[in-house]
């Protein structure tokens, strides 16, 4: 008995620790309104995204920005991205400043790429969905010999409000899968989107990746820091399984985990989708 009840306060140190983390990182979000240079106050709120992540990642990993590229250094029409999850074992940076986070990143060190907002609006979804769309067609440079298929890097959405009122449970999601129609992207449930956080609303994200039952479920709560912390879980775990299948290993065969296990997942059902989209 004083075992088990060991276990659950170790449980709930991890969980109220980062719900305090995320109540910082909103808190620290919400006063940069004040600052009026909009390039400025955007890289602010990606620092402290990148802030409330880092701890949780793969040691090896890094919280950069900058621009991504392949060996053909196809051009991009959104050559810099808010947050980039890179591992230097795989492919070293290129960086201005070696201790500096802004950098030129090969696309076979990134493994999640993160955009954040402070407001989402359906412009904002479609340019989401432009800026990821690209990524999955940008080669890896592999060794002469080399068969296997290596999965793209993850994109996530974060943004702290919406423009919209609508209490409909799903209507962001609703709102992403039109901007994937309408770009004529593949399904919602092909992996290159992996999550999507408005933080005033909830988490989406997509579910199954190692089972390859692949769905796309919603949790939701009143409580934006919940949000959050759900959100950092997600990431965590995605970190440590791009880790793992970049070296060609099998991630659900190892040891390797993030911290999505510590954390209670709450109320979260599975959100249907037809192959246009949700239902």
């Amino acid at each position: 008995m004083a075992f088990e009840f060991c276990r659950l306060k170790i449980d709930d140190y991890i969980f109220e620790r980062l719900r305090a983390d995320a109540a910082r990182t909103i808190a620290v979000a919400e006063c940069e309104d004040a600052i009026q240079h909009v390039g400025i106050r955007g890289r602010l709120r990606e620092i402290v995204i990148a802030n409330l992540l880092a701890p949780w990642l793969p040691p090896f990993c890094r919280c950069v920005t900058g621009m991504i590229i392949e060996a053909r250094n196809k051009p991009r029409k959104s050559t810099q991205d808010d947050i980039l999850v890179i591992d230097p074992m795989l492919a070293p940076p290129i960086l201005p400043n070696v201790d500096g986070p802004d950098g030129v990143f090969p696309l076979n060190s990134v493994l999640l790429r993160i955009e954040v907002k402070s407001r989402i609006t359906p412009d904002g979804f479609r340019d989401f969905v432009n800026a990821s769309s690209e990524v999955i067609n940008m080669e890896f440079s592999k060794k002469p010999g080399c068969n296997t298929k290596f999965g793209h890097p993850l994109s996530i959405l974060v943004a702290f409000k919406s423009d919209s009122p609508n209490d409909e449970p799903d209507f962001e999601f609703h709102r992403f899968c039109a901007a994937m129609k309408e770009r004529q992207s593949p399904s919602p449930l092909c992996g290159f989107i992996s999550a999507i956080c408005i933080v005033e609303n909830g988490l989406w994200f997509l579910g199954g990746f190692e089972e390859n039952t692949r769905s796309w479920c919603h949790a939701a709560t009143l409580c934006r820091e919940e949000n959050l912390v759900r959100l950092v879980a997600k990431i965590s775990d995605f970190a440590f399984m791009e880790h793992a299948q970049r070296q060609g290993r099998d991630s659900s065969q190892s040891l390797e985990v993030g911290i999505g296990p510590y954390i209670p997942t709450g109320q979260i059902r599975q959100v249907p989708i037809t192959e246009n989209g949700t239902d």
